[in-house]
């Protein structure tokens, strides 16, 4: 996210005297070009920020220069909360620094911002685990959002299995995995879970709930998706690709790979868990030439088949 590396090279500006562009285009992971647009947008929201030349320059802010969280808006240190996402900072064991972080960050942030903030990460989680990227209209959102942080009954609509079902929940949150927005609701005694593209309709009631004691979304959320993912089916593919394929090859995510091994400098054999086997026909014509199937052996003669289908229709 732009304004969180936007935050990230200020405050390395502020804890070092001089920084150079590839040492943050190496700190952040981003090339040159896009840390040279964003000291051109620092500099242009009124950042005292300028370039010393030559072999021992760098970056540097005027001297005695100090960004002020407390001077942030309310709408924009949400913004920021929301910026982070804990599932990718855990996985590179930085989770207890986000946590030092984001106390921090409350610290400093005006007492009547707080509470307001501390809500808002209750009841929104961004999990960053990859997931098939798609557009879809989500136009209640900001209504699921304020019944979530009011705790306001909600009278929905939604579609399943192509029927048009009515219920009344308490939201406890929303999830949004990749591009996919999600509903944690409570139904009765029942927790449920609501992909928000289905929602044909929502209002508020104006009646209000009491939030369970104890409910946290995010470990909420990764019990239910845990259970969801098994009930998935399964379909085990072992190919041999070159390293450069596997990073390229369409609709393979990471958490779709259950082993993987090098074979020389440019070859890696690895195992694949994908839904059915028309699926693994489709992933694998998009790997194209590159790859070769080791099993299930019965699924080379099906890719070859496909493949020599798409050559027929295509060769006039």
């Amino acid at each position: 996210m732009k304004a969180d590396r936007l935050l990230q090279i200020l405050l390395v500006l502020q804890s070092r005297q001089k920084v150079t562009t590839s040492e943050l285009a190496e700190e952040l992971e981003v090339s040159p070009r896009t840390i040279h647009r964003d000291m051109e947008a620092l500099s242009m929201s009124g950042v005292p920020i300028y370039a010393e030349r030559g072999s021992q320059g760098g970056w540097l802010l005027s001297q005695g220069y100090r960004t002020n969280l407390t001077g942030m808006k309310s709408s924009e240190l949400r913004a920021l909360i929301l910026a982070y996402t804990t599932s990718a900072l855990g996985d590179l064991g930085m989770g207890e620094n986000f946590q030092s972080a984001f106390l921090k960050l409350l610290a400093s942030a005006p007492p009547a911002y707080r509470q307001d903030l501390e809500s808002l990460r209750e009841r929104v989680y961004i999990d960053s685990t990859t997931w098939p990227q798609r557009i879809q209209e989500t136009p209640y959102l900001p209504l699921l959002l304020k019944a979530a942080e009011t705790n306001t009954f909600l009278e929905i609509s939604y579609i399943r299995g192509g029927i048009i079902k009515n219920r009344k929940v308490e939201p406890l949150g929303l999830v949004a995995r990749g591009s996919v927005w999600y509903m944690v609701a409570r139904a009765g005694t029942d927790y449920r879970t609501f992909r928000v593209e289905n929602l044909r309709a929502a209002t508020l009631t104006g009646r209000k709930f009491h939030r369970p004691n104890g409910f946290e979304l995010q470990k909420h959320w990764n019990r239910w998706w845990e259970g969801f993912r098994k009930s998935i089916p399964s379909f085990i593919v072992e190919v041999e690709l070159k390293s450069d394929s596997l990073r390229e090859g369409v609709g393979i995510s990471p958490h779709r790979i259950i082993d993987r091994r090098r074979i020389d400098e440019d070859r890696e054999r690895i195992r694949i868990e994908l839904e059915t086997e028309s699926r693994a026909i489709r992933t694998l014509l998009a790997l194209g030439a590159e790859a070769s199937i080791l099993s299930p052996v019965r699924l080379r003669k099906k890719v070859a088949d496909a493949a020599k289908r798409i050559a027929a229709a295509h060769a006039n």
